[in-house]
């Protein structure tokens, strides 16, 4: 299973969190993914609001209630964003509890790749960018 979320700045310092995949225009809305499967999220683009963009990356070997239960966030009004309070609040303290700071990441720039490995059911790695 794959999720990718992003919290991302917004006006007067509110964090906005955003559900990227899976959306039912990708993988027929499911987070399940077999060996060498490519997805391509759609695209998004950095706003107005400046800072740094936290891209969370999870995987894990069965589904999980709690990003499950967000997937209805990815729709025409919402695109993605994770509207309820309540939910997003689950959500970040899932991504947090679950950060796995044990992971070995592997960069390749000459083949723009990044190699992500880890031991666990739920592997959870965080990517920030800063946009000006």
């Amino acid at each position: 299973m794959l999720y990718l979320f992003n919290e991302s700045p917004t006006a007067n310092d509110v964090v906005s969190l955003n559900l990227l995949f899976p959306s039912p225009s990708t993988n027929d809305g499911s987070a399940h993914l077999i060996a060498n499967q490519i997805i391509q999220p759609g695209w998004y683009v950095f706003d107005e609001h400046q800072g740094t963009e936290k891209f969370w990356i999870v995987w894990s070997s069965k589904a999980v209630a709690e990003l499950e239960a967000v997937k209805g966030a990815v729709n025409p009004q919402d695109k993605g964003t994770i509207r309820n309070i309540n939910q997003a609040s689950v959500v970040q303290e899932f991504l947090r509890k679950n950060s796995s700071p044990k992971l070995e990441v592997d960069k390749d720039r000459a083949k723009k790749q990044t190699h992500v490995k880890g031991k666990g059911d739920v592997l959870v790695s965080l990517i920030e960018l800063e946009h000006h």
